[in-house]
């Protein structure tokens, strides 16, 4: 609550539906006011890092719960665990994404399905790092979840949000920005799901 510091990492979950068939979108981007450190420069990429790892891996057959653990294993080669520190959840404890329609979130879960062709799930890996001693401080209390929306395609997949920026040079540029007094502009999301999956969508996997 209130005005937001500099320097901190902003997620910024937005959840468009369209007014004509009633179908939800769902993404997140991290952001951030000013320049990343070089802290949350490393989390940010790691995290982008492993959704590409979904992206690459996403395609009928495959089994969320084992892409998933995959996604959670990298995180922790990468130095970011999941596991218990003081009582409070650190590093990649969420689902790494669900199914999505005319609610905002649908079955099946990401790691609770086999992919099919024609199934529209979110793929959003986060990691979420706490305070303790064998971490560094510039480490402590920072996240990042990275989320798209992405359509199992006989060849592997589309993403169909995947226009919209998320490079660390993006989130830079934006952050670095001097904006005019008032409210802040209305975002613009140019991957919304309701535009279809024309130039705005990105496509994993064999042409087949």
């Amino acid at each position: 609550h209130g005005r937001r510091k500099a320097t901190r990492l902003i997620i910024l979950d937005i959840v468009p539906r369209a007014a004509t068939s009633g179908y939800y979108g769902d993404m997140t981007r991290t952001v951030i006011r000013g320049k990343a450190s070089d802290a949350q420069r490393r989390l940010w990429e790691t995290v982008n890092a492993g959704q590409a790892l979904a992206l690459k891996k996403m395609k009928p057959g495959v089994d969320g719960l084992k892409l998933h653990l995959e996604i959670k294993q990298f995180f922790a080669d990468q130095g970011y665990p999941t596991e218990i520190r003081d009582g409070r959840q650190t590093g990649f404890f969420q689902g790494t994404g669900h199914g999505l329609g005319l609610e905002i979130h649908e079955f099946p879960r990401f790691q609770k399905t086999t992919f099919k062709v024609g199934q529209v799930l979110t793929v959003e890996p986060g990691c979420y790092i706490r305070p303790a001693d064998n971490v560094p401080e510039g480490f402590w209390d920072i996240g990042v979840r990275i989320e798209d929306d992405v359509l199992v395609t006989a060849g592997g997949n589309e993403n169909l949000t995947g226009s919209t920026p998320k490079s660390v040079a993006d989130v830079d540029a934006a952050g670095a920005r001097e904006r005019p007094p008032g409210p802040p502009p209305m975002l613009h999301h140019p991957g919304h799901v309701a535009a279809g999956a024309g130039s705005s969508s990105e496509r994993h996997g064999s042409p087949e």
